[in-house]
């Protein structure tokens, strides 16, 4: 139930319910005709005389054919229902909207640490990297952030700018121009610019969960948030610019949890950051144009891993997809015994 809403929910549950019923039925039915078949005076001269299967038992008690014969279509029926619910999961996973653009996007995480590049021109570096690509015929368009969509993101303690208690969010740094290049809709407020530089005022966008957590309208654009400071950080202030929808920031099966997107210029650059384009036709056929352009730029960039979104998100259902395979075939064998 966590995967879908409550009425797919229970209409799911009402499926499952209904198959079990009728494999019961069908179950028990196949028996009660063959029974049907047989004659009752000739079942009972039978049995008066003795011949009857020792292991069918005495009186009332069940013999061991009928305790096996049982037990099979009890298991049967077991493996009919789970099946069932593995494959309606399945189902409402390849149905969930990751709130992005999957079936044009590419990334890959490359890394500056053996070019050594210094600290302060590492920002420069990466908009050079991104205006190489967007200037690329088959890129529709170039983005850079902190750690790509659908992987792990660092977790920041936040404070409101209204006294409220901390609360711990996701973090993403990244690249003006990232949402429009994911396709990720603002709902309020703007988007970062390019000019939310080092230079400029902290700003910060926030996701509808964390909005939502801020104020019961989800109406926070123009309030504050503080990230308190550190032994080697001072505390600072962001202004929060805009709301963009939930998406599924770290796995795609998880519900979205509070995300704060601060500006990648405005932060402290690693070695290595994400590179995510926007390609024109199909991603999984660039992706040899996309490494040959990377290592053009200079052969000592590390490249790690070049991957089109609907890879990604294949490789996120991998474990219900083989669930629901196992379940079906061992189901098809119940169904056929």
């Amino acid at each position: 139930c966590s995967l879908v809403g409550s009425e797919m929910c229970i209409r799911d549950r009402l499926f499952a319910a209904l198959t079990a019923v009728l494999v019961g039925a069908v179950t028990g039915l196949v028996p009660a005709l063959r029974v049907s078949e047989r004659s009752p005076a000739e079942a009972l001269s039978r049995r008066g005389a003795g011949d009857a299967a020792p292991a069918r038992g005495h009186g009332w008690l069940p013999g061991l054919r009928d305790l096996l014969v049982s037990a099979q279509i009890a298991i049967c029926v077991v493996l009919l229902f789970i099946a069932g619910l593995v494959l309606q999961t399945l189902e409402a996973a390849n149905s969930l909207a990751p709130g992005f653009n999957t079936d044009q996007t590419i990334a890959s995480y490359v890394s500056t640490s053996s070019m050594g590049v210094p600290i302060d021109e590492r920002h420069q570096f990466y908009e050079e990297l991104r205006l190489r690509f967007a200037a690329l015929p088959w890129v529709e368009a170039a983005t850079i952030a902190e750690n790509a969509v659908i992987s792990g993101h660092p977790e920041q303690r936040l404070l409101p700018g209204d006294g409220r208690e901390p609360f711990n969010a996701k973090v993403a740094r990244v690249w003006p121009g990232y949402f429009e290049a994911l396709e990720m809709q603002v709902l309020s407020g703007r988007a970062l610019l390019p000019t939310d530089t080092v230079d400029a005022a902290g700003v910060v966008v926030v996701n509808q969960t964390l909005a939502r957590r801020l104020s019961a309208d989800g109406d926070i654009v123009g309030r504050h948030l503080t990230v308190p400071g550190s032994d080697d950080q001072p505390e600072r202030r962001f202004e929060v610019v805009g709301v963009v929808r939930d998406v599924r920031q770290e796995t795609l099966l998880d519900p979205p949890g509070p995300v704060a997107y601060f500006s990648l210029p405005q932060s402290y650059s690693r070695p290595g950051n994400a590179l995510l384009l926007k390609v024109r036709g199909d991603p999984s056929g660039v992706v040899n144009e996309m490494e040959r352009e990377l290592r053009a730029v200079d052969t000592r960039l590390a490249i790690v891993n070049i991957l089109p979104y609907q890879d990604v998100v294949g490789g996120e259902l991998y474990v219900q997809r083989m669930n629901a395979e196992l379940f079906a075939v061992i189901a098809g064998l119940g169904l056929l015994l």
